[in-house]
């Protein structure tokens, strides 16, 4: 044993405590002790916030000693605040320095003379003690956010081992404050040189989801923090224990029944945790807190751990504790797909009206494909809020953690045009690895992201370009030609997203927002063009058009969309080998009322079947019986799999009952989509629309029949804005894998005599014959559409048939 840590909670009517000695015996061997005598000069032995050091919290070293006060090791902080308006604080400020053998522990800095500290522009020095703690490697520093103006920024601090004089200073320049920047009041500061440009860089994101439980007085007004233990291994196979030392959980309600979701940085290493310290400060009106469990995912090793409790944390409830330790119940242990944290710094043009209001987000490609969509904000997880802005020559930094892509190609950023002020002149973004820093990209737009500039386009897409980049993408400018049906009532006045897809990359859904030919778009017989800028997608496979269903009569009757892809300096120049437009033929309706009633396609150029690239999928809706659990909201799906992913899909047209997702009903849906391969994970939510639109999911299962495979996911969770953690959509992962009968699919085309009088109103039937004797059942070629065997007409029909019916 090399030290111990003594504290205590501030509460009652004399909490100061002067601490002689602590004898600790092990009970394994008693006779053997060790003793921790803290130093009394100065009051240092006192834990109270009016004598000594005024802090109650102590790391005493131990020695089998009963009479030896063991050596304490001074550090000098100093500590500059900046000059900006604002800067300094009345807060109580303190730090906590980490070591390679141990921590100080928190330590309110503290002045001894009558001056105020952390005043606009003050340099302020403080000496605190402490068991020695080896080699420095990070320093937590902080304020309690109390007093009138408690908000600071922090120019640099420098830490001082005053024996040795071995000195490190940090350039902070970032503010500690709720109102500003990310909105963080505590911060790690790390020693290591590769992140001497951003030393509050080097952390690493952990997702912790705490679960109040659901009895009488659950929930809590105290503060609430956690300590998260792991191991750390040496190159030797020896191990050593680290520690995130204490961290708050701040921004969480920690009431009854919820789930409060917080984000935290730490180090790495400590993944998977060996064991999970949580505990609160014990005040407020109604400190006591039932804790039902708590589950930590690090993104960056993709390890989900619960940590069950079940207990109060109280001093007057249970057996009175208000810290508990818990353990991982380790058969609940999920390990999902890696993420690579980023420190994201964006920049604002200096120019009138540059910022915006609006939600922005990014999207990376990369070698082995693409991350997911990630909005950039300072709100904590979970939260359906925005209220971080991009003011003009504004510098932000946020640390997010995405898919691993390999090397960067590109990044996508756009904003969703909301607020009144969402033009935006992006100037750069510069993404860092966290845990390789060598590993940088920049991406230059200097362009504006703006309806009302340029492509009148919010959406923009940058190469990327680094140490590791040789050569990076060019743009290539994608003119298309939208053909709307001629049809009665082709026309649609909803709104029209399309995503092109090539060999290299996609274009990301777009919206199209004008048309150069039309000011009335998408009306029956029209022709619309517009131009998507993207980096080079290579040769063009699909298009996917859809649109969101809105206003009335929103059914579209799409004939087809052309694409010439274009170099931006000249209209007349083509990339890709390309001189003419891609044909990527529909000719069907994107309608609720129409067809399959799907409005969404994807297109594939001239020759290729759309029908053998699709998949058919299966998929069963249960709502749950809990009262209010049917929803009216339109709810939709997402899923992904290891060759792509679906696009959100709406659960339109149900095959069990006209009224969808009522309380206690499976709904069955038969819709077409990409074929993505074994599935991954689904995105399963609503809209949040109607006069009840809070939902409370079951389960979900779909099948594939080409694959012989049904995916099974258990949700048992409200997806509603009031309740649990107020998600409306979540991510779900199989909790069953079910192997069925392989069904293969065949495209059966038919063309209809022109003789008159020579169609058909019903459906037509087919029966496959083998080689080998053996026949199908009879097979349906669904006339749905009602005009699929009329004179002269040409129709494509998919129908699936069991393997083993028939050889080849």
């Amino acid at each position: 044993m090399i030290g111990c840590r003594l504290e205590h909670d501030r509460t009652g009517w004399s909490p100061g405590w002067c601490v002689d000695k602590v004898t600790l015996v092990d009970l394994r061997d008693p006779e053997k002790k060790y003793y921790a005598i803290p130093n009394s000069a100065g009051g240092l032995n006192w834990l109270d916030t009016k004598m000594g050091d005024k802090n109650t919290f102590k790391i005493i070293s131990c020695s089998t000693d009963e009479t030896k006060v063991v050596h304490r090791s001074k550090y000098k902080i100093t500590t500059v605040t900046g000059s900006v308006a604002g800067a300094g604080t009345d807060a109580k400020v303190f730090v906590n320095l980490f070591g390679s053998e141990g921590e100080t522990g928190e330590q309110t800095l503290v002045t001894s003379g009558s001056s105020k500290a952390f005043s606009k522009g003050r340099t302020d020095e403080f000496v605190i003690e402490s068991a020695p703690i080896g080699v420095l490697q990070r320093v937590r520093v902080g304020h309690d956010n109390k007093g009138v103006a408690p908000g600071w920024y922090l120019e640099s601090l420098t830490v001082e081992e005053v024996e040795t004089g071995i000195k490190k200073e940090f350039k902070v320049n970032r503010w500690f404050a709720k109102s500003e920047d990310d909105k963080l009041i505590v911060r790690d500061l790390y020693c290591d040189d590769r992140f001497k440009d951003d030393v509050t860089g080097g952390g690493t994101p952990f997702e912790i989801s705490v679960h109040t439980g659901d009895v009488m007085n659950a929930g809590t007004d105290a503060k609430i923090y956690i300590i998260m233990h792991g191991e750390k291994k040496a190159e030797d196979g020896s191990k050593s224990d680290v520690t995130s030392g204490k961290m708050f959980l701040h921004g969480g309600s920690f009431e009854r029944k919820k789930i409060d979701l917080i984000r935290v940085d730490s180090l790495p290493e400590l993944s998977p945790l060996t064991r999970l310290t949580i505990g609160h400060d014990n005040s407020g009106v109604g400190a006591s807190w039932y804790l039902d469990k708590v589950i930590v995912f690090c993104p960056s090793t993709g390890i989900e751990q619960h940590f069950l409790c079940n207990a109060w944390l109280s001093d007057s409830m249970g057996d009175k504790l208000i810290e508990r330790e818990l353990k991982e119940h380790v058969s609940l242990r999920a390990q999902r797909k890696k993420e690579i944290p980023w420190n994201v710094v964006v920049k604002t043009r200096d120019i009138a009206g540059a910022g915006t209001s609006a939600k922005v987000y990014i999207q990376i490609y990369g070698e082995k494909g693409k991350s997911q969509e990630c909005l950039l904000t300072t709100e904590k997880l979970g939260s359906s809020k925005h209220s971080h802005t991009f003011d003009a020559g504004a510098t932000d930094r946020f640390k997010v953690s995405l898919l691993d892509v390999g090397k960067l190609s590109k990044l996508r950023i756009w904003h969703d045009n909301s607020g009144p002020f969402a033009g935006w002149f992006l100037e750069t973004v510069v993404m860092t690895n966290v845990l390789k820093p060598e590993e940088r990209y920049e991406f230059v737009c200097n362009k504006w992201l703006s309806v009302d500039e340029d492509y009148h386009e919010t959406v923009r897409e940058l190469p990327a370009k680094g140490p590791s980049i040789k050569t990076h993408l060019p743009i290539v400018l994608y003119k298309l030609k939208i053909f709307t049906g001629k049809k009665t009532a082709a026309g649609t006045d909803a709104n029209v997203f399309c995503t092109l897809f090539g060999e290299r990359s996609d274009s990301g859904m777009r919206k199209i927002r004008r048309s150069g030919t039309n000011i009335n778009k998408f009306e029956s017989g029209s022709v619309e063009e517009c131009v998507f800028e993207c980096v080079d997608l290579g040769k063009l496979t699909k298009v996917r058009i859809e649109h969101d269903n809105s206003l009335p009569g929103a059914g579209w009757y799409l004939d087809q969309i052309t694409v010439l892809p274009m170099s931006p300096d000249s209209s007349a120049a083509s990339t890709e080998g390309v001189t003419s437009p891609i044909v990527f033929p529909c000719y069907r309706w994107l309608a609720e009322d129409e067809d399959d009633g799907q409005c969404v396609r994807e297109l594939y150029p001239e020759g290729v079947s759309p029908l053998l690239n699709c998949s058919q999928y299966l998929i069963n809706v249960k709502t749950g019986s809990a009262g209010g659990a049917g929803t009216d909201a339109n709810v939709f799906v997402h899923m992904f799999g290891e060759a792509g992913d679906s696009g959100k899909i709406f659960l339109r047209n149900s095959l069990s009952f006209k009224n969808k997702f009522e309380s206690g009903r499976t709904d069955r849906f038969s819709i077409e989509g990409p074929n993505i391969g074994k599935i991954e994970k689904i995105r399963v939510g609503h809209d949040d629309s109607g006069m009840g639109p809070g939902w409370f999911l079951d389960k979900m299962d779909i099948e594939i029949p080409m694959r012989g495979e049904k995916y099974v996911f258990s949700a048992h969770r409200w997806l509603d804005r009031n309740e649990m953690d107020g998600k409306i959509e979540v991510d779900l992962y199989p909790t069953e894998t079910i192997q069925t009968q392989i069904k293969i699919p065949y495209e059966v085309t038919v063309t209809t005599s022109d003789m008159d009088n020579c169609g058909l109103d019903s459906n037509a039937m087919i029966v496959i014959y083998g080689s080998n004797g053996l026949k199908t059942d009879t097979l349906v070629m669904d006339n749905k559409r009602g005009a699929e065997f009329e004179p002269g007409v040409t129709s494509r029909f998919r129908v699936s048939t069991q393997k083993y019916c028939f050889g080849i």
